[in-house]
């Protein structure tokens, strides 16, 4: 009976731990992990698109990754994670609060190109795929250029 009330405990306590919201910190923690893996695949896939790696499976795993992360992209960023809050350090600009919509279609312009390389690289057109990289890394550029301090 004992260990019967002790599970139960446990688990509601682990249930209410998981469904605890997470705080402003932790999620610019999680957001720059996120970031860092973007180029961390772009890398890898600059890596092949150049020859230095001959695999282009590989590629296509990072172009899975990259397409995958792209869907969830926007919801990083939510109230409360910006430079508004002092108790964060973010690279984030304060536009991505305050010009939602152009956060948004630059956000969209990613997941658009993303997709298109994961398509691609699925494909046997790797001319076409290296043709599309640049459009991704555009579309990356963009989103930093409007809404990154940069260092």
């Amino acid at each position: 009976m004992n260990r019967t009330l002790l599970t139960a405990v446990l688990l509601t306590l682990t249930a209410v731990a998981v469904s605890a919201e997470p705080t402003p910190e932790s999620i610019v923690a999680y957001r720059k992990v996120n970031m860092d893996a973007y180029g961390k695949h772009m890398k890898a896939i600059g890596m092949v698109v150049k020859g230095e790696v001959e695999r282009p499976a590989w590629a296509a795993a990072d172009a899975d990754a990259l397409a995958a992360m792209a869907k969830h992209l926007g919801q990083l960023f939510p109230a409360g994670t910006g430079p508004d809050n002092k108790s964060i350090k973010t690279e984030a600009k304060a536009d991505i609060w305050s010009k939602p919509a152009d956060f948004a279609a630059a956000v969209k312009s990613f997941q658009v190109e993303t997709a298109k390389l994961a398509e691609l690289s699925h494909g046997t057109d790797f001319e076409a795929f290296k043709a599309q990289l640049p459009k991704v890394g555009k579309s990356c550029g963009a989103c930093h250029d409007g809404f990154k301090v940069e260092d």
